[in-house]
């Protein structure tokens, strides 16, 4: 049956309302703000697949930034940019000047380090709601970190606890010999146990946090 002009232009008026009221949602989830009380702070926020997180201390000095995308993660500390391009089971992270410096071989239950000349460096170990955080190849005298639950996490050294983080009404509270941080977030996890590990230096801890980040535990 033919259809009158009009018809057609009432139709057409009303696909176009439907598709105005559809693209308000916007692809970027808001930012959380910082609060004066708190020691550190994180803001999230993802677009598209790329998540953004930036750790500020209490004046908001941003102390490391990451960039999450399918295809690279930056790294950002001090004067460092630590540029990590991804394909499949692994990550190679360049320095400022292009050079390369480390080396993430990435599996569902382990991630290595390697130095860009593929010695080894660290690796974390995940199995049974832990990760087992190691500088030794054999996975000796490791730091642990385990899940009691989807909202707490503890942060052990041969058998001695270093502190827990706790997730309770969108905070993270990381708790530790000598550190008390708040962080506002959506949830948990074992990333953020790595703030307490300051044996672990910089380069492998922020790398370990963003692969860590990246695999969404």
């Amino acid at each position: 049956m033919k259809q009158s002009p009009l018809f057609v232009l009432s139709f057409i008026i009303c696909i176009s309302l439907l598709c105005a009221c559809g693209s308000g949602r916007s692809d970027t989830d808001q930012t959380l703000t910082q609060a004066d009380s708190i020691a550190l702070s994180v803001g999230k926020q993802a677009i598209r697949g790329l998540q953004k997180f930036s750790i500020n201390d209490k004046q908001g000095n941003t102390l490391v930034s990451f960039d999450l995308g399918e295809a690279e993660y930056v790294i950002r500390f001090r004067d460092r940019v630590l540029m990590g391009q991804r394909k499949t089971g692994k990550t190679t992270y360049l320095d400022n000047n292009g050079d390369l410096l480390i080396i993430a071989k990435i599996r569902p239950d382990k991630i290595k380090l390697l130095s860009g000349t593929e010695e080894f460096r660290w690796q974390a170990k995940i199995k049974d709601q832990k990760v087992k955080i190691s500088k030794d190849p054999e996975g000796a005298n490791p730091f642990e970190i385990k899940q009691q639950d989807p909202n707490h996490y503890f942060i052990y050294f041969e058998g001695r606890e270093l502190g827990k983080t706790k997730y309770k009404e969108r905070i993270i509270d990381v708790d530790g010999i000598g550190t008390d941080l708040k962080i506002p977030a959506t949830n948990n996890s074992f990333a953020f146990g790595l703030l307490l590990l300051r044996d672990i230096p910089e380069v492998e801890r922020y790398i370990l946090m963003a692969e860590l980040l990246g695999m969404g535990i």
